[in-house]
């Protein structure tokens, strides 16, 4: 019988982090449950910050959903054993009332995402090369540099994006069957929300049909680098696996070729996809909690800007909350909120997603404790 050995919670978390660093998921899976077996066997865990770190960290790599799903698990009974250490606590008191009963509320998350003008003159002149090839088949004909050009923009929507880190975990404390509204290109959103097993649903599309029941609707302003238009029949598809990178895909009605359907949304003259636009318009109008990632600035991304303030003074939004590190930018959106949004409270400022999700999770430890009277 094998006897056994506890070990320090530091090295279970290398171990975990080593293993996903190698793309190890044996050892991953071996070393996740070796920690529920120190758990049951009542090793106490106290560094319960280094797990969540883990798991934000464990995000943005390349975890299969059932692996992560498996983390994610794990570390939540362990926030659950730690409840209970915090009772006499008092910390962030001041937070019971204002986050009590945020999971119970339908959300929707807006994600800004910033481009330099550079990128956005490249996505602009893709787009026009795009329609050329589509509605003026004749006159215009497919050139090489495009597909350089779209590499070089796959590549610059393929980055990190650091503002993005704890996004999974942002999305699951809420129970609901939200949306997300974004501006970016970047598959990585869709990635995230794959990695944690929930159904994309985009605009005009069928949702696909899981067992599992979490899904969230997805607006993509611009569109996205694996949402592909037939340049033949304009059919539309999208690419849900992300083991390889193509720029191009054949269409599986008309044999045709699929470019990336994306379009810039940072000036006037974009081309505006009205289903996309218009249901995401909808949903803020109808949410009761709007969560916004990186609002833009002043004059940044007019659209999107002119879209919240829009649905602002005509939503039933009960609850606000804004996520950026630019003091003056929330200071901005609180005050044209106030004043569009009458019946909703706009929430205290977080520089991260990640200080977010913490004054949640302190506040929601609170909650469990019995009210003093």
């Amino acid at each position: 019988m094998e006897k056994y050995f506890p070990e320090s919670e530091t090295l279970s978390i290398k171990r975990l982090k080593v293993a996903i660093e190698k793309k190890n998921w044996d050892l991953l899976g071996k070393g996740i449950n070796k920690a529920e077996e120190m758990r049951r066997a009542g090793e106490k865990f106290n560094q319960l910050d280094l797990w969540q770190n883990l798991l934000l960290w464990a995000e943005s790599e390349d975890v299969p959903p059932s692996m992560w799903e498996k983390l994610n698990s794990f570390i939540e009974n362990l926030s659950n054993d730690y409840a209970p250490a915090v009772r006499d606590s008092g910390i962030i008191e001041e937070y019971r009332e204002e986050t009590a009963d945020l999971i119970d509320k339908e959300a929707v998350v807006v994600y800004n995402h910033t481009f330099d003008k550079a990128t956005l003159d490249l996505i602009r002149k893709y787009r026009i090369n795009l329609n050329n090839i589509i509605y003026n088949p004749n006159q215009h004909k497919f050139e090489p540099k495009m597909m350089e050009e779209l590499a070089s923009l796959a590549s610059t929507f393929d980055e990190p994006q650091e503002d993005l880190k704890g996004f999974i975990s942002l999305i699951t404390l809420y129970k609901g069957n939200g949306s997300i509204i974004t501006n970016s290109y970047s598959s990585n959103l869709h990635k995230m929300l794959v990695k944690a097993d929930i159904s994309v649903i985009y605009p005009g599309t069928r949702a696909e049909n899981r067992k599992n029941a979490k899904s969230r609707e997805f607006f993509p302003l611009g569109g996205t680098i694996n949402s592909f238009l037939c340049s033949g029949c304009s059919h539309r598809s999208i690419k849900t696996e992300f083991h390889s990178k193509t720029l191009m895909e054949c269409c599986s009605k008309c044999k045709s070729p699929m470019y990336p359907d994306i379009t810039s949304t940072g000036d006037n003259s974009m081309q505006i996809a009205p289903q996309v636009w218009y249901g995401a318009y909808e949903r803020l109008v109808n949410a009761k909690t709007w969560v916004i990632i990186t609002p833009p600035s002043h004059n940044d991304q007019i659209a999107l800007r002119n879209l919240l303030l829009d649905a602002a003074g005509n939503s039933c939004v009960e609850e606000i909350n804004m996520i950026t590190h630019k003091f003056e930018v929330f200071e901005l959106w609180k005050s044209k909120f106030m004043n569009l949004a009458k019946n909703a409270q706009v929430k205290e400022n977080h520089p991260s997603i990640v200080s977010f999700i913490q004054a949640h999770n302190e506040a929601s430890i609170v909650n469990q404790q019995p009210t003093l009277s």
